[in-house]
């Protein structure tokens, strides 16, 4: 009789976890048709995506569709130019909008000359925290594209003929002042170095020139011309991003 009930005992326990491990293969089944709706698959469980990573962290675009992500993931508005309208610019846009919260103000007509490669609208996504520190809220240019435009002098093609190129004319600050380079940018010794302090700035030069050697310190543009040079830039600041060992600065 003892030997019955220890046999009987030992029956129930099997049972019990053969039940157990059945339920459990049952409910698991469930959970899978439940997440994807197709049985026999897992379904992986996404982490909530982080946000988009700032100007400075974002890698330079290898393709014309990452770098019209970018300006549409930073609020940018633009419009795409055909390339038969901007002959020589490899990505042509033209800038509808504030970059970065600082309005970009050129020529209303040709409306061409407002043309510019996506590439040096990111640089100037990536410049604009700094320009709205400095209370900067738009930045005038001359020119951006200007087709067949060549380095004075010789026939090797300007940044401008690519897009690559910004003309910068004046700055307006949140208190409606207004940094013009013809006007303010006082200290213009011809060959002299044009990121070093000089006591004859006045306060509007002082802030021009520091908006300025900040971009170059960032490395934000490779090729910089300034009123230093020559008299051909006596009323704007040549700015053009080009390849990272370039370093033009004068």
């Amino acid at each position: 009789m003892a030997r019955l009930k220890r046999a009987l005992k030992r029956v129930a326990k099997n049972a019990l976890m053969l039940v157990s491990a059945f339920a459990c293969a049952i409910l698991l089944g469930i959970a899978l048709r439940s997440t994807r709706g197709e049985p026999g698959r897992v379904s992986v469980q996404h982490q909530t995506p982080r946000e988009p990573p700032s100007v400075s962290e974002t890698p330079a675009a290898r393709t014309q569709a990452t770098c019209h992500g970018a300006l549409k993931r930073a609020g940018v508005a633009f419009r795409v130019i055909a390339r038969g309208q901007a002959e020589g610019v490899a990505w042509p846009i033209m800038i509808t909008g504030p970059v970065g919260g600082v309005r970009i103000i050129g020529a209303k007509s040709p409306e061409w000359n407002n043309y510019l490669d996506c590439k040096l609208a990111l640089t100037l996504l990536a410049w604009a925290p700094y320009l709205r520190e400095q209370d900067v809220v738009s930045v005038e240019h001359y020119s951006l594209y200007r087709q067949d435009a060549t380095v004075a002098g010789t026939r090797k093609p300007s940044g401008h003929a690519s897009g690559l190129a910004f003309d910068l004319a004046s700055v307006e600050l949140r208190d409606g002042r207004k940094l013009s380079v013809l006007t303010d940018w006082t200290n213009r010794k011809r060959g002299s170095e044009p990121c070093t302090k000089d006591a004859r700035d006045g306060d509007a030069g002082r802030r021009l020139r520091q908006l300025v050697c900040d971009a170059v310190e960032r490395q934000l543009f490779q090729t910089v011309i300034t009123p230093h040079y020559n008299d051909a830039h006596k009323n704007h600041v040549h700015l053009e991003i080009g390849p990272p060992d370039q370093g033009f600065v004068h």
